[in-house]
């Protein structure tokens, strides 16, 4: 199996703005050599990816969280705000 330098730790894809969304080109930059390197290249220096041990729901489950305690902050602020135009 080919050690490609798309599924290498060190190489990280550049990005085109579509309409919509942004599209991988077949370009990147290899972090190992500091070169600008196509996704199909191989080399010595190859790392695997390395599997993320956080699954999906736990992440869910805590940008949830972040969003409740975002909502809490803005609460208080709109609280002091109001309090403030009160003073006046």
């Amino acid at each position: 199996m080919a050690k490609r330098c798309l599924k290498c730790d060190s190489y990280k894809s550049y990005y085109v703005k579509g309409v919509k969304q942004f599209h991988r080109i077949e370009y990147g930059f290899c972090m190992s050599r500091a070169e600008i390197v196509n996704k199909d290249d191989c080399c010595e220096r190859h790392k695997p990816v390395k599997k993320s041990d956080v699954t999906k729901s736990s992440r869910m489950h805590y940008l949830g969280d972040l969003l409740t305690q975002i909502s809490q902050i803005r609460v208080i602020l709109e609280e002091e705000t109001a309090d403030e135009k009160g003073e006046l």
